[in-house]
């Protein structure tokens, strides 16, 4: 049996509704390894929606313009008719987004991948990193050395920002990761999307960090999968979730982000992005008070900060209670007796998500001004 214990069943009225809207949104699960995606749509439309802020319509014009030899840009790029909104916004905002468009279902035939029009660029150990946490461990002590990803590419996310931000610079002209039948300019376009996306990808905690217990998980490395193998509840009327998943939606969900073809709900997801952005942009969490944005300016000090808050706070230093996915899907555990997250560790999760996501705002700006700035 996973780790068991008694979790109190009671919790604010906000918190309720919230979280009941939250996980109706998440689903059941969102199993895999730690390459499942990291925050939703509406988390990396609204790092997209900061970005676009902190520049200028020059630079502005120079992302767009290395948008446009995107492979896909007649096709995923084109904003649908009736859709009130600015060129550029939008198309700041499809880009953060379109790396997860492209994977491919689970049951796909692997052997078609690299040929496939979408999948072929699909790269799942680009979008993660896993430094190991051990229950026990200081949480002020250094960094372990990442597990190695299952897959055949052996790289993450911190290689291949540092790739991505060469590429785009011209500094390297040589790129091991381009698709099948796509030119230099195309592949610059799609190097941006990946930039986007991975800053983005890197301040979610658990696309940082793996939980690694050897009794709860006998699979590669031990780990947990960045919070996949983890199964948890928010409260007694809610379903079971995965711990990565329930970080994935902590801003909320979209719902016609995926499927054009509504203007209404796609104009609600863009009102809801720009509100995000709003709320995220000032106080406490505007640029100039959030220390971090000079302490830590490289890539892997980013993924340092979100390994720190996955074991600080997703793993509750060690103390979350949980059931594993094994165990849930081989009904050792009944899924109404699976523990409660605290209300307090929502509310913690919560406050933390927003941080982040504010600081991969202001950091992708940053990076998109030094990327216009060098060509």
């Amino acid at each position: 049996m996973g780790q068991m214990g008694l979790m109190h069943d009671t919790m604010g009225v906000h918190l309720m509704n919230h979280f009941r809207g939250l996980m109706i949104g998440v689903g059941l699960f969102l199993l895999g390894n730690s390459s499942a995606f990291a925050w939703n749509d509406l988390g990396h439309i609204t790092v997209a929606q900061i970005a676009y802020r902190q520049l200028s319509g020059d630079e502005r014009l120079a992302v767009i313009a290395i948008l446009k030899q995107h492979p896909h840009f007649n096709t995923y790029f084109r904003k649908p008719d009736g859709l009130d909104m600015p060129d550029d916004e939008w198309l700041f905002l499809r880009a953060a987004t379109w790396c997860d468009y492209v994977r491919p279902p689970r049951d796909s035939d692997r052997s078609q991948i690299q040929t496939h029009p979408l999948h072929k660029f699909h790269r799942g150990p680009w979008h993660y990193i896993n430094y190991p946490f051990k229950v026990g461990d200081a949480l002020g002590a250094p960094l372990a050395a990442p597990l190695p990803p299952t897959e055949d590419d052996q790289t993450d996310i911190v290689q291949q920002l540092k790739l991505t931000r060469e590429i785009l610079r011209r500094q390297v002209t040589d790129d091991p990761g381009i698709a099948q039948d796509v030119t230099p300019e195309q592949n610059q376009a799609v190097r941006l999307c990946w930039l986007f996306h991975l800053v983005g990808d890197l301040h979610q905690p658990l696309h940082a960090t793996a939980l690694v217990d050897a009794r709860h998980f006998p699979g590669p490395h031990h780990g947990d999968a960045g919070g996949n193998l983890i199964i948890v509840r928010l409260n007694s009327q809610t379903r079971i979730s995965n711990l990565h998943a329930f970080w994935d939606g902590l801003l909320g969900t979209v719902a016609g982000w995926r499927d054009v073809s509504d203007v209404g709900k796609l104009a609600a997801d863009v009102r809801r992005c720009r509100n995000q952005a709003d709320l995220l942009s000032h106080g406490a969490l505007a640029a100039d008070k959030l220390t971090e944005l000079q302490q830590h300016p490289k890539f892997v000090e980013w993924a340092e900060e979100s390994f720190r808050a996955a074991a600080a706070v997703a793993y509750d230093g060690g103390r979350l209670q949980f059931a594993t996915k094994k165990d849930v899907d081989d009904q050792r555990v009944a899924k109404d007796q699976v523990p409660m997250l605290p209300p307090v560790l929502q509310e913690k999760a919560r406050a933390t998500a927003n941080k982040r996501i504010a600081l991969a705002g202001y950091r992708l700006a940053s990076q998109l001004q030094g990327i216009v700035g060098a060509n």
